[in-house]
């Protein structure tokens, strides 16, 4: 008998005065991540997104979570990523650089925006030869990163080439019989 109070003491002994407090979710880490970023623009709404989905869909652990939200400040970062195994961190990664890239993308003039359109639904043109749709993909992927690079007097002068090259693209769709428009 004189062991049971001893064993029950130690059994029901509990340190740090509450209830802990279950791990966070992965709605709650990728909101944390977002708290993190500024500006509070799409890019960092993007990215908040990423941290969900690659959260959710890879079943990241309460230790990485937890992770994620101890850290205060990007500037000093707690390593997290380091934690998740490398298929998953892959995937993070990844969608990462996406994000990055549709957030450059964004930046390009609303013309260009609009004549990556148009070449997006020559890409679907089965009238358009295989060769001729790789090339085009290839050329507007370069003046993409070109894009990315514009200093501010240089805008006007992308936005009247996208703009002469959607013209362009579209009419050779329409000749095509393709959906352009």
């Amino acid at each position: 008998m004189r062991w049971l109070l001893p064993a029950m003491l130690a059994v029901g002994c509990h340190h740090g005065g509450g209830p802990s407090r279950p791990p966070p979710t992965c709605a709650e880490t990728a909101a944390h991540v977002f708290s993190l970023l500024e500006p509070k623009d799409e890019r960092a709404k993007d990215v908040r997104g990423v941290f969900e989905l690659r959260c959710t869909q890879d079943r990241w652990t309460a230790e990485v979570r937890t992770c994620i939200l101890s850290t205060i400040s990007l500037k000093d970062p707690k390593r997290c990523k380091q934690r998740l195994p490398i298929s998953q961190r892959s995937r993070l990664e990844a969608d990462l650089i996406d994000a990055r890239a549709r957030a450059r993308d964004g930046d390009a003039p609303p013309a260009c925006r609009a004549y990556t359109k148009v070449v997006d639904r020559m890409m679907e043109c089965d009238q358009l030869p295989r060769e001729a749709r790789d090339a085009m993909r290839q050329g507007h992927d370069i003046m993409k990163q070109q894009w990315n690079e514009l200093e501010p007097g240089e805008r006007s002068a992308a936005e009247d080439g996208c703009k002469a090259a959607a013209d362009a693209m579209r009419q050779a769709g329409i000749a095509l019989g393709c959906n352009v428009l």
